[in-house]
């Protein structure tokens, strides 16, 4: 995840911990787990070192699992699912297990089921796994002690700050008419990208190499200015990122700047993007999105 801000200090970004584990799905369904960990906080979970076109692929996150899977995998596995969009060819399947839906709770026949699946037809996994609880009162121990963690990881913060031609974002300039202007969006999402890069030389008005590419946008209006770049990188919970996204709302909107930048690069092999839609590798597993904060909560 990454901020950027114009001529402003920076924001508050803070390193929370998450853990490598070896665990069974089955671990997850336990009741204790369930009323402890899922249905209390926002609990996270990604396999990993498992590639998304080719194996099989887990997260779990808002209350609910999805398994992408190959074919194989999913007729042994004998649970309900759907053909996957990516890649469009009948052999992906996608599982989706709703961990909060009044059914789901032991003795009923949708839970015994998938806890028989998960005990009987699947191996243990190794995922990354995080869980996070607004109430800061008396929680139970997490990771609890029935799930092997194999390391405790920390997320990395770090910041950059560059002087460089910067847009002069504004509400205006982003529509044309009621549409969205695709000349003067597709250069700023380029700048940013430049941006994010830490693409310093081709941001100013004068290099040193004259051999060196500029960056030359003209649907952009810029000013030579001093920018600051914050990242954070690890396992980030959507929670966190949504904290970033409303101290940006509010930096922006007191005037301390006149826009806010926010973007996230998410997991390569994850079966999930944004708004809860299947995310498939295609090319290159692009899985990144980006929020230009504006005054007046335009985005």
């Amino acid at each position: 995840m990454e901020v950027v801000l114009p001529d402003s200090e920076s924001v508050p970004l803070h390193s929370n911990q998450f853990y490598h584990v070896c665990l069974s799905l089955s671990d997850i369904v336990e009741p204790n787990f369930l009323q402890n960990y899922i249905k209390k906080g926002f609990f996270l979970g990604l396999s990993i070192c498992c590639k998304l076109d080719t194996e099989n692929v887990i997260a779990i996150y808002g209350g609910e699992i999805m398994l992408s899977l190959d074919k194989d995998t999913y007729e042994q596995l004998g649970l309900t699912g759907t053909a996957a969009k990516y890649p469009p060819k009948g052999n992906r399947f996608i599982v989706r297990v709703n961990m909060l839906a009044s059914s789901f709770i032991p003795g009923k026949p949708l839970y015994e089921r998938v806890k028989w699946c998960f005990s009987d037809r699947t191996s243990p996994v190794h995922m990354l796994v995080s869980w996070t609880v607004e109430d800061q009162g008396e929680n139970p121990l997490f990771p609890p002690k029935t799930i092997k963690v194999v390391d405790t990881l920390s997320e990395k913060l770090s910041q950059t700050a560059m002087e460089v031609l910067a847009p002069l974002i504004n509400v205006k300039s982003l529509f044309d008419g009621d549409k969205l202007s695709t000349p003067y969006v597709t250069d700023l999402f380029n700048w940013i990208g430049c941006v994010l890069c830490r693409l310093q030389e081709v941001l100013i008005e004068k290099s040193t190499d004259h051999n060196l590419y500029r960056f030359e946008a003209e649907e952009l209006e810029t000013k030579l200015q001093r920018i600051m770049i914050q990242r954070k990188e690890g396992f980030i919970s959507s929670l966190d990122i949504l904290t970033s996204l409303n101290r940006l709302r509010e930096r922006v909107k007191s005037g301390k700047c006149p826009w806010a930048i926010l973007s996230v690069w998410g997991f390569e092999d994850s079966p999930v993007t944004w708004n809860n839609n299947e995310h498939g590798y295609n090319i290159s597993g692009e899985n990144d999105y980006v929020f230009v904060v504006l005054p007046n909560d335009e985005y």
